[in-house]
């Protein structure tokens, strides 16, 4: 299809190049068009009025406003011709209000520092770029130059979205920037504003937040007129949709858009360049080429080096995969050439680094190990220079698997070590939840890995210790391990430094004396078992196909999460997971002990609760069973307290529900009783529910409470798990209760946390549940007993299971158990008998 289209406008494109291409007046021709054609010269003009608009960035008002700005006048005038052409078509006053500020020697330095900032972010400088747009900004400050300020901010904006790492700083500059623009008519600076900050919270995971941001910069830009602007948002729409089916409906709308139009080649490289991406996630490879090659041929066209090197890196991975080498070597290589004409700093240098690293990655799945060992040379190069401890990690980890393709298993060891070594020192820098969340992802490969090699060497147990190591971070801190000279990185060093002993993982197993811990691992050949307690360590493999076990895992959990399934297939799945994650320790297992689950990837969304024993028994049945994320985490957990109804607990009920959630959310009718009911067992119980149930009411009875018991919606705002409380705006925001409100100092007393809400799904970047992911709040918070959900629950039976769920817990029984003795009573419900009713319910923590 981008081969037809390309063919169809061939005759266009080289028209288009060649206008777009084609110089912008001078001022003095500016000046002189204007004055000889009049409105006529408007028009012409507003077809590149943003190319205008940059072009008064990066020359005219250095001219205009440095010393000898007399000798500019024409300048100063085409300046101002520009500024009411933008105010007239585009109802823009930012140019108009910049050029009648008063001309000062400060004011002149100021400029020069905003042009300066401006082509460095073009060219790829953007550490250079952010501290330039920051002088700026304060000596337009200085000088009460509103409009310079903001511009200037703008360029520190899209500096901090292009340096990696910097993404929660972005955001914040972007709202600063946001609030400063009431009041003033500069619609292309909130339109790019609105981008980039969809871009930052795009990073950060927060999608809703993200589509809201697009949206606003969608109205702008259209009430506004500024089409290039439009078209961009439109790029940014189909990377937002990709992977939803419908990416490529706003790819073609803007390439409609560009080809009918006069728009820089950047625009063009936008499309094509998602083109090839979308192809690439459906391993289209031969379409994802022929997009990249457009894409290149766009960019190619402007002066954006670094954009241009990191597409022809993204062409080359594609030549490779369909096999072709000769233009891989080529295009790789004037990527190269390009990166290194940029100035060196460790943005630049950490682009390149993770190209070379993907491009060796490739060569060696391939096969192709002189071609690895190149790209790898050329990375190692830049590394030691490079601070983002990522980077490192992901060049010893493609240096892990090109020693295994050529055998060398001790190597390869070493490299894996040194990869933990970078994990472990960028446990420094995470400064909340969702940051050890991108530590997790980003480091699992190493840790995995490492455990994997040394079972491989039959030592099964340095295996689970590497692996609880790693499960335990988020609640451990850095480890002592020694720092890494990065001026002294080889890719033939002879030895890594030692791991740590970590005797913490053993001590901590000792103490299991009233419960046994299964964890699983899961690896492309199979699944690593341990189980472990007082009684000692045992390990067991089990052969499986990832993607077999996948689709089983995925297809017992919606069998479990939907009432009308068959109760049939539904049992004959969970007999035949059992055979795989409980059969082979089943002998370990005592029903006398609580069984305690530390699950590992798509095994977190399987309901353990419903699977059927070779007796016919939900596991459940039998056991009292307990969720983990990990031994060392769950040794960071306050001791457990026994429960009676003189505690003082805290009963929070649905809220009133209004506009779009009234008509998204179901109305949860049983939840306001359950709560009630709930409440009344207390002594000292504090019911809020309906208009009482705030944000602020609730964290300041936090503070004092020992059961915390939430019956109402989980929802994802702004891409985080929240609890609905009441007081909702439009932003959400003043009524969500989420992970960033917890603090430990709320949850001092707290000794049990029900989460009884119905999850409107997963979130997006984990495999677990809203709910799941607020209890490992919690528990981070050292609250040892953690009750959620797993799916969308009824609230008439959940209403029911509490009851008998609080009935048992008060007579004495712990959390575990009291979920036991309520699934028991609800299974035995004639209505209530499959698992959607009694498994969606689960305990987390000790």
């Amino acid at each position: 299809e981008a081969k037809r289209h390309r063919d169809a406008v061939q005759q266009k494109l080289d028209g288009k190049e060649q206008s777009v291409a084609a110089p912008l007046l001078s001022p003095d021709a500016f000046v002189g068009e204007s004055r000889a054609r009049g409105d006529g010269f408007s028009n012409v003009v507003d077809l590149r009025a943003e190319d205008y608009l940059d072009q008064a960035i990066r020359v005219w008002l250095p001219q205009a406003f440095h010393d000898g700005a007399e000798d500019h006048s024409s300048t100063l005038g085409a300046l101002r011709t520009l500024a009411e052409i933008l105010s007239n078509r585009h109802g823009d006053q930012w140019l108009l209000e910049f050029v009648r500020t008063p001309r000062s020697k400060e004011q002149a330095t100021a400029v020069e520092k905003l042009s300066a900032a401006a082509k460095a972010n073009t060219s790829g400088d953007y550490l250079s770029a952010a501290d330039l747009s920051l002088q700026a900004e304060q000596r337009f400050a200085r000088n009460r130059n509103i409009a310079g300020a903001l511009r200037a901010r703008f360029e520190t904006v899209y500096a901090l979205q292009r340096s990696n790492q910097e993404n929660r700083h972005c955001v914040t500059q972007a709202d600063s920037a946001i609030t400063r623009l009431q009041g003033h008519r500069y619609p292309w600076l909130e339109t790019q504003l609105y981008l980039e900050r969809f871009l930052c919270v795009g990073q950060l995971a927060r999608l809703n937040e993200a589509r809201e941001d697009l949206d606003k910069a969608f109205a702008v830009a259209e009430k506004s007129s500024y089409g290039t602007l439009y078209l961009r948002a439109i790029g940014m729409a189909a990377s937002l949709h990709r992977g939803e089916g419908d990416a490529i409906f706003f790819d073609h709308q803007g390439l409609v858009r560009y080809w009918e139009g006069s728009y820089p080649p950047a625009r063009a490289f936008q499309f094509y360049s998602d083109i090839a991406f979308a192809a690439e996630d459906a391993r289209r490879w031969s379409l994802a080429l022929a997009a990249a090659r457009e894409a290149v041929r766009a960019i190619s066209l402007g002066d954006q080096a670094l954009t241009e090197g990191l597409a022809r890196y993204q062409l080359a991975r594609y030549a490779l995969m369909i096999g072709d080498r000769a233009l891989a070597d080529s295009e790789s290589g004037q990527a190269s050439i390009l990166l290194a004409r940029l100035p060196q700093n460790d943005v630049t240098r950490g682009y390149e680094v993770n190209q070379e690293v993907r491009l060796a990655r490739l060569e060696t799945e391939h096969g192709r190990v002189d071609q690895a060992w190149m790209h790898l040379k050329r990375a190692q190069d830049r590394l030691p220079k490079t601070r983002n401890y990522f980077t490192t990690l992901r060049f010893y980890n493609a240096l892990s698997d090109l020693q295994l393709r050529e055998g060398n298993r001790k190597e390869a060891e070493q490299s894996l070590v040194l990869a933990v070594e970078m994990s472990e020192l960028g446990l420094t820098s995470l400064p909340d939840e969702r940051d050890k969340s991108d530590w997790a992802r980003e480091t699992s490969e190493a840790y995995r890995k490492l455990a994997f090699l040394r079972w491989q060497s039959h030592d099964s147990e340095g295996a689970w210790k590497i692996w609880e190591w790693y499960l335990g971070a988020p609640v451990r801190g850095m480890s002592p391990l020694r720092a890494i000279n990065m001026n002294s990185l080889s890719l033939n060093f002879e030895a890594a430094s030692a791991l740590p002993s970590m005797e913490e993982v053993s001590r901590a197993s000792s103490a299991l004396v009233d419960e046994t811990v299964v964890s699983y691992l899961l690896l492309p050949e199979g699944i690593a078992i341990w189980v472990f307690d007082d009684r000692g360590l045992t390990a067991k493999w089990v052969v499986a196909a990832p993607r077999e076990l996948e689709r089983l895992a995925r297809r017992f959990r919606e069998e479990c999460a939907h009432p009308d399934s068959g109760q049939a297939m539904l049992r004959q799945d969970a007999q035949a997971l059992y055979d795989l994650l409980i059969a082979p320790i089943a002998d370990r297992l005592s029903p006398q002990r609580i069984l305690v689950i530390e699950p590992d990837g798509i095994l977190a969304e399987v309901p353990i609760t419903a699977l059927v024993d070779h007796a016919g028994h939900y596991l459940s049945e039998t056991f009292d069973i307990v969720f983990s994320p990990g031994l060392l985490y769950t040794q960071h957990l306050r001791r457990a307290q026994s429960f009676s109804r003189h505690l003082r607990a805290l009963v929070v009920g649905p809220p009133p529900l209004a506009g779009d959630l009234a008509a998204n959310l179901a109305p949860l009718q049983d939840a306001a009783q359950e709560a009630t009911n709930i409440a009344s067992r207390f002594d000292a119980g504090i019911l809020l529910t309906g208009s009482q149930a705030t944000v602020e009411k609730v964290e300041r009875a936090l503070g004092q409470a020992a059961i915390f018991h939430f019956a109402g919606h989980a929802l994802e705002v702004g891409g985080k798990p929240a609890l609905l409380l009441a007081g909702v705006r439009p932003s959400f925001e003043s009524a969500v209760f989420n992970a960033e409100r917890i603090q430990a100092e709320d949850l001092r007393h707290l000794q049990l946390a029900v989460l009884s809400a119905c999850s409107t799904g997963r979130n997006e970047r984990s495999s677990v549940s809203n709910t799941e992911t607020l209890a490992r709040s919690f528990l981070r918070h050292g609250v040892p007993d953690v009750v959620a959900t797993r799916w969308n629950v009824d609230s008439a039976a959940t209403a029911e299971f509490m009851g008998y769920f609080y009935g048992a817990l008060l007579k004495g029984q712990s959390v575990s158990s009291s979920l036991k003795t309520a699934r028991a009573e609800l299974r035995h419900t004639p209505s209530a008998g499959h698992p959607f009713y009694w498994a969606a319910f689960d305990a987390f923590g000790r």
